[in-house]
């Protein structure tokens, strides 16, 4: 028996690397858009608002909203346990202090140790307390320890005036825990001295509150609508809007309790509004909301931010939760108007320096699968000789029973558009999340072959070798043009 060489057992290994990538683990299944809740015919406009979601660290997730009634309002409780792919709805947060209502901006969270007699994994919910006549307002404190089912009050974290701009309200509460203290970040209209500014309030057993600490108070503008995460290297990231001056913004600070508050920030989409910040696995995330962007950043906030699509798009206020399985899941509940919302929600991945390449190669023509550099979404995708381009480069994506093909160059998904003719083109189209990106794999000796998922047609290289031949759709067949291997770059 001939002796197997070092260098044939590490090109061996790569395959096996590179082949172990279509294999999915069974708790990772995609989703979405699906939805969670439709408000039903009468309600008050818009319905809905506001969603928020949170995953604890038993894996259970738990969502809530704005739920608009003409009755005493709550905030609803919804569960789900498959890593947020089905939801049903458990409890309702009501006011038991005032008896007004729960009315808005709801905020999540799970205590990640005890805070006075709190224990770890106690489910807490801030939100706004207000009467239909907005005459006053305040942020109360409520907890659950039954997973969602039953929430009682803790304490009020502040209290404003009349809810109306320029009345001296105050908004948008949002919690962590830090420095051994539980931390609510709000806006706070309350100072005369600035139009609105951000606050934040701290406490060690969640009953007593300190002052109020300014975040970001800059004269004559209006920040608001904080959310705060810690990112890989220790320090904190804050992101909020600054309305009057536009845009998006965030700011970092290795103290969360001390943000430099006549620092504007940075403003990361000049077109956003109502920012969201998460830390996915190292790899933190922006969400703004204004144009259904996120934004990835792999250095602790510095450098770079790749602009990606977001499985939900443009909302009001959209939440990001980083999930267990190492996936982005994603929920929004529309614009405030005069319409009738819906809660949307969906997951993805997101693109990390770990993202696996691939190339494939059609085994009748030689030709590997390429984007062309096309960046517009219907763009056609195309074939090549195989080269060390970008174009050629796709990230294997794993999508539950499907796979999702995203180009390393533009950054599209190959798709199929919807097309159910068989010698149809096969297009490009940025991530939606549909059945037209999702592609069944199935094995034929050392080859695959790719079903889509709508239409049911498979990939096929068509026959032809010119270099730009089109890359094309077609019913099942024991043709080699819908035969593919996969080539490392």
């Amino acid at each position: 028996m001939k002796t197997i060489t070092k260098k044939v057992l590490n090109g061996v290994m790569l395959l096996l690397l590179i082949l172990a990538a279509f294999i999915i683990p069974e708790s990772v299944r995609a989703y979405g858009p699906s939805t969670m809740y439709t408000s039903p015919a009468g309600s008050p406009a818009p319905g809905a608002l506001y969603a928020r979601a949170i995953q604890t660290s038993g894996g259970a997730m738990y969502a809530t909203f704005e739920q608009y009634t003409t009755g005493v309002s709550s905030f609803p409780i919804f569960e789900s346990t498959n890593n947020g792919e089905t939801w049903s709805k458990v409890g309702d947060v009501r006011d038991t202090h005032k008896g007004v209502g729960m009315r808005w901006e709801p905020q999540l969270y799970e205590l990640p140790q005890a805070i006075g007699n709190m224990p770890a994994g106690t489910l807490l919910c801030a939100g706004l307390v207000l009467p239909y006549d907005r005459s006053f307002c305040e942020i109360d404190l409520y907890k659950s320890n039954d997973g969602g089912r039953n929430w009682s009050y803790v304490s009020t974290i502040a209290e404003g005036k009349k809810a109306t701009p320029g009345d001296d309200p105050i908004w948008e509460p949002f919690l962590m825990v830090a420095n051994n203290k539980l931390i609510c970040y709000y806006s706070d209209e309350r100072d005369n001295a600035y139009s609105q500014k951000l606050v934040h309030q701290t406490t060690t057993d969640g009953i007593s509150w300190s002052s109020t600490v300014n975040d970001v108070a800059i004269s004559g503008q209006r920040p608001g609508m904080a959310a705060v995460a810690k990112m890989p290297n220790g320090n904190y990231i804050m992101t909020y809007e600054i309305v009057g001056r536009g845009g998006a913004y965030y700011k970092i600070s290795s103290n969360p309790e001390s943000w430099n508050p006549s620092d504007a920030g940075t403003c990361f989409d000049t077109a956003g509004s109502s920012p969201y910040c998460v830390n996915l696995n190292g790899t933190m995330v922006l969400s703004s909301a204004g144009n259904g962007k996120l934004y990835i950043n792999t250095n602790s906030g510095t450098g770079t931010w790749t602009q990606i699509n977001c499985i939900i798009g443009s909302c009001y206020s959209r939440c990001i939760v980083p999930l267990n399985n190492g996936r982005l899941f994603a929920i929004g509940a529309g614009w405030n108007g005069s319409g009738l919302n819906s809660v949307t929600y969906g997951d993805m991945a997101v693109s990390t320096t770990t993202d696996t390449y691939i190339k494939l190669s059609n085994r009748a023509t030689g030709l590997c699968i390429d984007g062309y550099g096309y960046t517009s979404n219907g763009s056609d995708c195309k074939q090549y000789a195989s080269n060390t381009n970008n174009n050629q480069q796709w990230v294997l994506e794993q999508s539950g029973s499907y796979y999702m093909f995203r180009n390393k160059s533009t950054g599209l998904y190959l798709d199929g558009m919807g097309r159910t003719a068989s010698g149809s083109i096969c297009g490009q189209w940025s991530n939606s999340g549909s059945n037209n990106q999702k592609w069944i794999r199935e094995t034929s000796g050392n080859y695959y072959k790719f079903k889509n998922a709508a239409s049911g047609l498979y990939l096929d290289g068509g026959g032809s070798t010119a270099n730009g031949a089109s890359l094309l759709q077609g019913t099942g067949s024991s043709s080699n043009n819908q035969l593919w291997s996969v080539v490392t770059p």
